[in-house]
């Protein structure tokens, strides 16, 4: 059947809605991290009057999207992620957009979400946590453990059930996007 408008001034013919299978990549490995540096980072970036605390998917505390963009030994590390993500994957010429620090305590959670427009995210854990990061449609569930990081296609839905343990799970997280010239 075809769809109009009350004033027939604009005809649907075809309204179509289903899933589609897309390619899609996650990666997950360890790597060695100064964590301490960057979890006493994360808790003064969570107190600037720039924080996102419960402002965000992130419903606990957060630092400004850009708090690490500029910051030498994230950038180190992320060389290490990008050469990774090159040898494997063809993802076209990117930079690096947004990278912020997180902090979860006891009742916090990340509602599920996904990173798009971004071409590929990650998360770089800071200490053992038991609170798993969940994709869903990929059936796959990470334990955050000191050093641990997850490479992925940023439209994958991903999030993480509430905190119920005292412990704080620290990480930064980043987004890469796809570069294109003014």
């Amino acid at each position: 059947p075809f769809f109009c408008d009350t004033s027939c001034n604009m005809l649907v013919e075809k309204h179509i809605e289903r899933q589609i299978k897309r390619n899609s990549f996650l990666l997950s490995g360890k790597i060695n991290v100064d964590s301490n540096y960057f979890i006493n980072a994360i808790n003064e970036g969570v107190k600037t009057e720039h924080n996102l605390n419960f402002k965000t998917n992130i419903k606990d505390k957060m630092t400004s999207w850009n708090y690490f963009n500029h910051d030498q030994k994230f950038l180190e590390l992320i060389t290490r992620f990008i050469d990774l993500v090159d040898d494997n994957f063809d993802q076209g010429t990117y930079r690096l957009q947004e990278s912020w620090g997180f902090s979860m305590g006891f009742g916090g959670l990340t509602k599920f979400h996904n990173h798009a427009p971004s071409l590929w995210s990650g998360v770089l854990y800071l200490n053992d946590h038991n609170q798993t990061l969940d994709f869903p449609d990929l059936k796959e569930k990470i334990k955050p453990s000191e050093g641990r990081f997850v490479l992925f296609s940023s439209f994958l839905e991903h999030g993480c059930e509430r905190h119920r343990e005292k412990e704080v799970k620290y990480g930064v997280s980043f987004n890469m996007f796809s570069y294109s010239k003014p």
